[in-house]
């Protein structure tokens, strides 16, 4: 068949088929990579984390962008075995890490169908022991729509988070999580959405915004998180309501493992940002 139709997202194509079918075995033909980009303490400067992002380098496509094949994947099982793949690419280079002297926590992005998981807790924390890691190095991320059922979320978040792992909600303030999900939700931390710090220098509503997360955040006992900080101005106008960490292009683009260990981001950001 040239498609194949999902009632709520639309039409795959051909391309998106042949493009899936490669996908299942791309981490074991080597093909898949994992960039890190930065977070950084925004009182500090200091790189104090940094986030997984997967990465496809296809052979005839070259590098393909994660809007490209992440979406498909989640519309598919296929999201689990992708979501396996990058947890184990994160935790083995955790270890490699800190046998070199290297503690930086990571972040790990979780899709709301891999959060339906019920095996969830045991697989994650079982990844985390068979390699001798503290839970408390990996942070588990997932989107505020893939949150939106409370029930599942804390059935598989809070047992994580009883395990040591840290818990954080993407994109706050684009999907629909109530005010009451942040008290009933196992949270550390807080993300805003990266376009109302893009827009809170131009716009005194995205700037609100920016302000009221952050003031809701502290009380909770939640870390504020801003994401999308591109200039130095942006930093300064993130500290000041109490953003802890900060993220974004003005600190550094994703990087390859190898320019991480060699220690370039954290001496690049106490010197004031890499480019």
């Amino acid at each position: 068949a040239d498609a194949l139709w999902d009632g709520d997202r639309g039409v795959m194509t051909a391309d998106d088929l042949a493009l899936l079918a490669e996908l299942a075995d791309a981490g074991a033909r080597g093909e898949l990579w994992l960039a890190y980009q930065p977070q950084v303490d925004a009182r500090s400067g200091r790189v104090v984390a940094v986030e997984a992002l997967g990465r496809w380098r296809h052979p005839r496509h070259g590098e393909l962008p994660p809007g490209r094949f992440v979406p498909l994947a989640e519309r598919t099982g296929l999201v689990d075995r992708l979501t396996e793949w990058v947890l184990a690419e994160a935790l083995d280079a955790q270890a490699r890490w800190r046998a070199g002297g290297l503690e930086l926590g990571v972040s790990v992005n979780f899709s709301a169908r891999t959060l339906g998981r019920p095996d969830l807790p045991s697989w994650v924390l079982g990844e985390l022991a068979e390699r001798r890691l503290p839970p408390s190095c990996l942070t588990v991320e997932m989107t505020e729509t893939a949150a939106a059922n409370l029930t599942r979320a804390g059935a598989v978040l809070g047992p994580l988070r009883d395990g040591g792992v840290r818990v954080s909600i993407d994109d706050f303030g684009t999907g629909y999580t109530s005010l009451a999900a942040l008290r009933t939700l196992p949270l550390d931390e807080l993300k805003i959405d990266l376009q109302f710090v893009q827009r809170s220098a131009t716009s005194a509503a995205d700037d609100a915004i920016v302000q009221a997360v952050s003031q809701l955040a502290h009380p909770l006992g939640v870390v504020a998180v801003a994401e999308g900080v591109e200039a130095e101005a942006t930093c300064h106008r993130m500290a000041a309501p109490g953003y802890a960490l900060l993220r974004g292009s003005h600190f550094s683009k994703p990087v390859t493992e190898a320019a991480l260990v060699a220690g370039h981001l954290g001496a690049a950001a106490t010197a004031g940002g890499l480019r």
